[in-house]
């Protein structure tokens, strides 16, 4: 399946913040409009801090309403959603920027482990059997060295807490090292899971600039070429096939400033398609502004991107 990130729910700098002032949830018109291109599959970056804003309390209800919603509307138009904790492996008030340490990590003294399961463990609880559920995204690119070395005992605890209360929702578990699929087979070599279930997806993300999601530089500047997309997810590729695992890529994307990237990224779902592996471009959302991954459409034109994506979709 080819499907897309919708931001806005994760946004801002302010928590809790509030609704359609600091963050966004997709409205019923966004789904419309993805729905419309025959993009049925949705990853939804939530944040833990509003979902639960004090560690192993009970969930924030304004918030778990907004996603239900979503859910609802997406279910109305046979839509799958994914939902996605997009905490980067940690937990805190503060600034909530990409590199910034946004408070401390998961296994730390500060939020232990515990913390993290009662999350999972009571969000599997509100959502399970919604008709919409695709499955549970763990966490949102884990980083730092302590995460490195600990991230398969906590993604195994969070795992083991969500099949105590649901046994029939897919996990979706990233991995260390910012979960690049270039390096998968570096960091994440022994992250194998145990599933009751079994219904483990191994979710790795993969840009294809050196910067890895941000494309400062031309794509001649970068010595990008036709398969670097190909390239850069073959290591997980290699080591879904390895170990007979499911995976998916959870983010990607390019800009449409130059029709080069636009090769990279047809190549790319190509690819992706051909080794069974189901892809969501990073992002849409309606808050974008001029930010140069948006797929969204612009003065009622569908974006290059989206062509691209349409041409690789397929109905669930």
């Amino acid at each position: 399946m080819s499907g897309v990130n919708l931001a806005g729910a994760e946004f801002g700098q302010v928590y809790p913040g509030q609704e359609n002032r600091d963050y966004f949830f997709p409205t019923d018109q966004e789904l419309d409009y993805y729905h419309r291109k025959n993009i049925n599959f949705i990853r939804l970056p939530i944040l833990w801090e509003r979902v639960q804003s004090v560690l192993s309390g009970s969930l924030e209800q304004s918030y778990a309403r907004s996603i239900r919603k979503v859910l609802d509307a997406a279910a109305a138009k046979k839509m799958k959603v994914i939902l996605d904790i997009h905490n980067f492996g940690r937990y805190g008030i503060g600034k909530f920027a990409r590199g910034s340490t946004h408070g401390n990590f998961v296994g730390s003294k500060e939020v232990p482990t515990e913390a993290f399961t009662d999350l999972w463990r009571k969000l599997a609880l509100q959502f399970k059997g919604h008709s919409a559920i695709y499955g549970y995204d763990l966490m949102n690119e884990p980083n730092g060295d302590e995460l490195r070395r600990s991230w398969k005992d906590i993604a195994q605890s969070a795992v083991s807490a969500i099949r105590e209360v649901d046994k029939d929702t897919s996990i979706l578990v990233e991995g260390a090292c910012w979960s690049k699929a270039e390096t998968w087979e570096q960091c994440n070599q022994t992250l194998l899971i145990k599933d009751p279930s079994e219904k483990i997806i191994y979710e790795a993300h993969q840009y294809f600039d050196h910067d890895s999601v941000e494309y400062p530089r031309s794509y001649s500047k970068e010595k990008a070429y036709r398969d670097v997309g190909v390239d850069r997810i073959k290591p997980f590729v290699d080591w879904l096939r390895s170990h007979h695992k499911i995976g998916l890529i959870g983010e990607y994307g390019v800009p449409a400033d130059d029709p080069r990237w636009l090769v990279v990224m047809d190549r790319f779902l190509s690819y992706a398609k051909a080794n069974c592996i189901s892809t969501l471009y990073w992002a849409g959302g309606a808050h974008w502004g001029d930010y140069k991954l948006s797929i969204e459409p612009h003065s009622g034109e569908d974006s290059q991107q989206m062509k691209i994506l349409q041409a690789h979709s397929s109905a669930l």
